[in-house]
Parts: structure tokens; C-alpha cells; sequence
């Protein structure tokens, strides 16, 4: 095993925020409370580059590197209790060089370009209930919003559009607009075709990036959106549908990204936990408390139904051939067209909290999955004979080792101990590294 150099000393309030994998797994980054953004060689564990990001008052929120590897793009929020988004600066810098780019103020929520050509995002609304009064603080009746004194606070617009930068010269690129409410969340879809903006409201806009137009206007429903559902709005891997489903909510829907048509609305019994398409986009997989469902996009009709209840996780092979579920300690391979058990996969001595099928599978005939476990394992199963390839111990279990924020693409994992000790896996090779932060 390869250690890493020892680059800082952590104190009590300058830990380590985050050490993750870039989209093409080719880099590890840290980005520290204080604003200090490093980044090593994923295979060597060198040490790249020391990037000072610091602002006064503001802390990084979060820190991306494009897909391309050639841009770090870091989101701070103010320091302050009562920050607003009107307060968050997102600073675009070239990895090369260590160089910035543009610091781009103001933005409520941005998003990378999953191509690495852009970056998009939009304004927080001047929306306020006070204003100051030489009285001292008053609250502004609705009426009034629309005075020419006030225009300032509640007259601004730039909520509604969508802007793109390019992430190369960090010049604005373009603006959409023809959304009618405030934009409080932005999806790109995995083709980069499409950009989708969603307001609480519910009303969601689909803009083709290309051409700048308005694709088609939706609404959810009559029934206000909240933060919490947006994490479960997402698109397809193949970039062709949009899907919804509220927390808690026995119903989900997708629509056609392309012409922002109605397909599919899937309804439960029970709340639904998880809605994905699968690889060939012919079908959609609900998961339910009791039950896994499969529905036919097409025809908007319940195919088959599969019962297993309590499954904490769910996947879906590159081939759309076979579902894979955990519970507890255990893995199941099913058919996906006959709805069969094949596979059971059995050998931790803990719950399993992440899975992951690598889209290059190292074996010649057959696909692979990863699990890593509370066990303090990961292990390596053929997929289709169920038979376990390899199983490395990643930290003691009786040190106390638990769940860490925890990343894998590719044929990498990283992950982080409760010492905050960084270690990165090549799971296929068995082959790590240490970075002592």
C-alpha cells in the first residue's frame, strides 16, 4: 500500500469537507472549510496542485470538477446564519494553471454541463416580507410589491431565467427564459441537450441549450413542491425521459424530454422509494416497502411485479438484463424479463450500504458488482454466477468503522474513516492508497 504525503495538520475547525473522485477518475480532491482546494494524481497519489480559494466570510458549500478534468468549480455560501443565495459565489478555476476563471455572484443553485462545455444557473428572487422604514422595520402588503420605491426588492426578474457560462472563458454564453416563476432548481440532462428548471410551484420549463427555446412548460400538480423533493427528480442515463416522484408519495410520472409529452404515471400502494429507467429505455422499475415493479414506458402499463420487501438498494445492469437489489447482508440477481430469482449472493457479516456496477467489467463474460459493507469490507461478485472474486478489508470493524461519505466511479472507491483518513481503492486490482489529511 502507497501513502500518501502528510500535507496538512488538522485542527478542531480546519478539517477535511470532502475527498472525492472526479467524473473520469483521474483526480481526488479536497476542499477545506477555509477555502483551500487540493487535488492529487488518483494513481500515484501525488500531489497536483494547492488552489487558494479563500473568501472572506463565505465558506465552500460543495466543489465539482468537470467531467473533462480541466475545471474545478467551487460553490460558497455565506458565512453568516441569515446568508441568502444573494450572498453564494460560484468561482470557476483551470486545473492547469490553477488560475481563475470568472466568480460568478449571486446564485441560488448551479449546475456542470455533463459534457465540462458549461456551467448553468439562475438568481434567488428579491422576494422579502420587511422592508426598513424610518419607523424601523415594516412588513410590505402584497398590493404594494408593485410600487415604483419597492421595485427594487420585488421587481426583479432575473429569478425566472436560466444562465450559462462557458466554462472555458467564463463568459456568459446565453440566457433562457420563458419560465414564470421563480427558478429554484436546475437539471441537466446526462446529453447535455437539455436543461430542465423547476420552481417550488411545481411549474417546470425544458430548454433545448442548442437553439436557447422554450421546449415545453409542465406542471406537477396543484400542490406546492418542496426542497426535499427535488433530490427525487432526475433524467435517464440515455437522456430521454424525465422523472418525478414526491417524497413520501405513492405516484411518480415521466415525460418525454424531446416533445415534454405525459408517458407514464405510476401508482403504488405503498410510498415508492425508488423509480428508474432501465439501460434500453423500454422499461421503468419502481421500488416499493413490499414489492418491485416493472412498468412498460410505451404503453403505460404494469408488466410484472416482483415480491421482496425492505430492499435498501436497487441497480440496474449496463444490459437491462438483470436487477440488483441488497437487504441486510444479502444480494439478489433477478431476470429482469422473467421476474426470477437467479442469484443470491451471500458473505458479509454486516449491512451492506453501497453497491456499484462498474460499466467495464474485468471479467470477459459477465458483468460485475461491488459492495461495500458495515463489515468493513468490499467485496467483488461475478453477476452472473454469483460466485465472490475478491474481498479486501478496507477498515476494522472493531475500530469502530461506520458508514463515511463515500464515493465510487469507475473501477474506484473513496472513502473516509472517522479519523478522517482518506484512502482510494482500485477495487479490480486491489490496490490502494492512503492520504493522511
Amino acid at each position: 500500500m502507497r501513502s500518501g504525503n502528510l500535507l496538512w495538520e488538522l485542527s478542531e475547525y480546519d478539517k477535511a469537507d470532502c475527498v472525492e473522485l472526479d467524473p473520469a477518475g483521474k483526480f481526488v480532491r479536497t476542499s477545506h472549510d477555509r477555502g483551500l482546494i487540493n487535488l492529487w494524481d488518483m494513481g500515484t497519489g501525488t500531489h497536483l496542485i494547492e488552489i487558494d480559494g479563500r473568501i472572506e466570510y463565505k465558506r465552500i458549500a460543495s466543489i465539482k470538477l468537470s467531467p473533462t478534468g480541466k475545471h474545478i468549480i467551487a460553490f460558497y455560501k455565506g458565512g453568516y446564519i441569515y446568508s441568502t443565495g444573494r450572498d453564494n459565489v460560484v468561482q470557476i478555476w483551470n486545473v492547469d494553471t490553477g488560475k481563475l476563471v470568472n466568480t460568478i455572484r449571486g446564485l441560488s443553485n448551479a449546475e456542470i454541463d455533463p459534457k465540462g462545455r458549461y456551467v448553468a444557473g439562475s438568481k434567488e428572487s428579491k422576494k422579502t416580507k420587511v422592508v426598513r422604514t424610518p419607523m424601523g422595520f415594516a412588513e410590505v402588503k402584497e398590493e404594494d410589491k408593485k410600487e415604483a420605491k419597492y421595485q427594487d426588492l420585488f421587481g426583479d426578474t432575473a429569478c425566472q431565467k436560466v444562465k450559462i457560462w462557458n466554462l472555458d472563458t467564463g463568459n456568459l454564453k446565453k440566457t433562457l427564459e420563458g419560465h414564470t416563476d421563480e427558478v429554484n432548481k436546475i437539471i441537466i440532462d446526462p446529453t447535455s441537450r437539455f436543461i430542465i428548471g423547476v420552481s417550488y410551484s411545481g411549474v417546470l420549463s425544458i430548454w433545448n441549450v442548442e437553439s436557447g427555446t422554450l421546449v415545453k412548460t409542465l406542471t406537477i400538480s396543484d400542490e406546492r413542491l418542496y426542497k426535499n423533493d427535488f433530490d427525487y427528480m432526475q433524467v435517464d442515463s440515455g437522456g430521454r425521459f424525465l422523472i418525478y416522484r414526491a417524497m413520501n408519495s405513492k405516484t411518480a410520472r415521466i415525460w418525454e424530454l424531446e416533445s415534454g409529452n405525459a408517458l407514464l404515471r405510476i401508482e403504488d400502494s405503498n410510498n415508492l422509494m425508488s423509480v428508474m429507467v432501465e439501460p434500453t429505455q423500454r422499461f421503468a422499475i419502481s421500488l416499493s416497502p413490499r414489492t418491485i415493479k416493472i412498468w412498460d414506458i410505451t404503453s403505460d402499463k404494469l408488466v410484472r411485479t416482483i415480491e421482496e420487501s425492505y430492499v435498501n438498494k436497487i441497480l440496474i445492469d449496463p444490459s437491462g438484463k438483470y436487477i440488483v437489489t441488497s437487504k441486510k447482508k444479502t444480494i439478489k440477481v433477478w431476470d429482469m424479463h422473467t421476474g426470477k430469482i437467479l442469484n443470491t449472493l451471500e458473505g458479509h457479516s454486516d449491512r451492506i450500504y453501497l453497491m456499484h456496477i462498474p460499466e467495464k467489467s474485468p471479467l470477459p463474460d459477465s458483468p460485475v458488482i461491488i459492495s461495500k459493507s458495515m463489515d468493513g469490507t468490499i467485496n467483488v461478485w461475478d453477476l452472473v454466477t454469483g460466485k465472490l472474486q475478491r474481498s479486501s478489508v478496507f477498515a476494522s470493524a472493531k475500530a469502530g468503522c461506520r458508514p463515511s461519505p463515500t464515493i465510487m466511479k469507475g473501477d474506484y472507491i473513496v472513502s473516509r474513516d472517522k479519523n478522517n483518513m482518506s484512502k482510494i481503492w482500485n477495487v479490480l486490482t486491489d490496490k490502494s492508497y492512503t492520504l493522511e489529511n
